[in-house]
């Protein structure tokens, strides 16, 4: 999986959820270039490091942004570069 890649789909998703609020997973995927296990790899590394929240209301998954990823000190490109360096490191890749 490149990282340039899921650098894109991750800073896609933040700004959905930045610009729409609270979002339906399907409606999260509308707004993005990736789907299947490459979404959810996205989705999942946000909400790993705190920056987006998952809940369910009347059967439907939602996900919005933490008061962490709300607040984040500087353009996220530049926190995510720096995670998935290490994150590709610690996998062993």
């Amino acid at each position: 999986m490149p990282k340039r890649a899921i650098r894109s789909v991750v800073n896609q998703i933040y700004y959905a959820l930045r610009e729409g609020g609270p979002l339906r997973v399907g409606e999260l995927r509308e707004r993005t270039t990736a789907y299947g296990c490459f979404f959810d790899f996205a989705i999942s590394y946000l909400l790993t490091y705190g920056i987006v929240r998952r809940y369910v209301k009347d059967n439907e998954e939602y996900f919005e942004l933490t008061d962490f990823g709300k607040n984040l000190p500087t353009d996220p490109d530049k926190w995510i570069s720096e995670w998935i360096n290490d994150w590709w490191i610690w996998v062993g890749w």
